[in-house]
């Protein structure tokens, strides 16, 4: 379980930085397509969390 703690640059449109820390779990599992309906889908549940702090 890897994870990458940042914080987000600014957008183009804001003049304030922005102090909020984002904490982010790397993709484990590769991911595989479908056969039936061709989506791209994975059983790494973990690659859905995100933290804004």
């Amino acid at each position: 379980m890897v994870a990458k703690i940042y914080i987000a640059a600014r957008s183009a449109m804001q003049s304030a930085q922005k102090k909020n820390w984002i904490l982010e779990y790397t993709q484990s599992k590769p991911f595989y397509i479908d056969p039936t309906m061709g989506w791209a889908g994975s059983s790494d549940v973990q690659q859905h969390i995100r933290l804004d702090i």
